[in-house]
């Protein structure tokens, strides 16, 4: 496994609801399940959920009928060019800026290794 995807759920101010890494080659549909079930067990009154245009299809579907939760795509607008941050989404984009300015909290580290004798 050569990465990871964090998948988190925040509030509407930006402060953790769930959070769940998985490997790098989980595709973001099937990463996202376990965090929105968490979400749905440890906050039950959460019924709305923005995403954005990566979550779209079948996983809308599934929280709709397992879940029981809406989850809401948010788009780019069409004239937009390059990157910028959306507008229901900057809670999330600003509680991982959080999270990567530690770097206990972007490095996965190994253990030690001892040392070798000559």
């Amino acid at each position: 496994m050569k990465g990871r995807k964090r998948f988190i759920v925040t509030d509407t101010l930006g402060l953790l609801l769930a959070v769940h890494a998985v490997a790098a080659n989980i595709q973001d549909r099937d990463g996202a399940k376990r965090s929105l079930l968490w979400t749905r067990l440890d906050h039950p009154g959460v019924q709305k959920i923005w995403v954005d245009q990566g979550f779209a299809g079948r996983l809308v579907e599934w929280a709709r009928t397992i879940l029981g939760r809406e989850l809401e795509i948010v788009r780019k607008a069409p004239d937009q060019h390059g990157s910028q941050v959306q507008p229901k989404r900057w809670a999330v984009e600003r509680t991982f800026s959080w999270l990567t300015a530690h770097r206990r909290l972007r490095v996965t580290t190994r253990p030690a290794r001892p040392a070798q004798r000559p």
